[in-house]
This record gives C-alpha cells, structure tokens and sequence, in this order.
C-alpha cells in the first residue's frame, strides 16, 4: 500500500511533511498566477512553510 492511502484523516501537506521527515531539504512547486507582482501560494505550500522544521525552497512553474 502506498505511503499517502493508509488513512483517510491525511492530508497533502501532511503527507508532504511525514515524507520530509529525514530530508535536509524539501521542495514544493508553486503555480505561476497572472498577477505576477502579488505573492501567492497553495494551501499546501502554505501549510509546509509554516510546520517543517527544515529549509524549503519553493520552484515557481507554469
């Protein structure tokens, strides 16, 4: 069974965080919006800045 389906109580950026838990480092991609100037993440990307206790570095795609 995959790591993210033993519970349904999970969510993304838990899961994000339990995975990262031996990682240096954790890397999450951010959506480019048309408002360029205005910073803004997802809710998961969100979430995993405020609880890792690690560096984050966050790589804008399209």
């Amino acid at each position: 069974m995959a790591w993210w389906a033993t519970t349904a109580s999970w969510t993304w950026s838990g899961a994000l965080l339990k995975a990262a838990s031996g990682a240096g480092l954790l890397v999450v991609g951010h959506r480019l919006t048309d408002r360029p100037k205005v910073p803004c993440t997802g809710p998961v990307t969100h979430a995993v800045i405020h609880h890792v206790s690690r560096p984050v570095v966050i790589v804008p795609h399209d």
